[in-house]
């Protein structure tokens, strides 16, 4: 299973590097410092690789988000936290990853496999997130809405970086969540 993981994790810095039009079995084994030939093992067809991608970056996100203490939500003001630290962590470790997933939206776009790919994903994401939000009271549009915010949050931080000293994704968080529980 680690080899697996080695894989998939050499999929995403492939993915975030070179984008789905320059991912290919090779570039993955290189990215991985991989023998040759050990990617197609794992995953012998695209649709596989694609699928192993996303599924590996769903079980990551899933788990910073366990790491930052989403389970110990009981206010706003902790789903506050929790999500400026994830967006944090998105622009800074965790920019491969983000990187990778944002050439996957982009691809969905115009490929009908990754859409299907993604969309399932999306539905994983947000149950856990329901399931996180409901005891404050947020509806599925709202947590729906909530989880949108966040992707466009990274992905602006990514494309266009303020400065550290002025990017604070809480206030972005405390806004959204004001309104949002009006």
């Amino acid at each position: 299973m680690a080899r697996r993981d080695d894989v998939l994790t050499a999929v995403v810095s492939a993915l975030g590097e070179h984008g789905l039009y320059g991912l290919t079995h090779r570039k993955v084994d290189r990215a991985g410092a991989l023998p040759e030939g050990t990617t197609s093992n794992y995953f012998r067809t695209r649709a596989q690789l694609l699928s192993g991608a996303v599924e590996h970056l769903v079980a990551g996100d899933l788990q910073a988000w366990e790491t930052m203490g989403a389970d110990e939500i009981t206010t706003t003001d902790d789903l506050v936290d929790i999500a400026a630290a994830f967006v944090a962590w998105a622009v800074g470790d965790g920019r491969p990853r983000s990187s990778a997933q944002i050439a996957l939206l982009e691809a969905a776009i115009t490929n009908p496999e990754v859409s299907e790919v993604l969309t399932r994903a999306r539905k994983v994401i947000e149950h856990r997130a329901n399931q996180l939000c409901s005891p404050l009271g947020l509806d599925r549009t709202q947590v729906a809405i909530l989880l949108d915010a966040t992707d466009a949050i990274i992905f602006r931080q990514l494309a266009m970086p303020e400065s550290t000293i002025g990017f604070d994704p809480r206030r972005y968080f405390s806004a959204l969540l004001n309104t949002l529980t009006r």
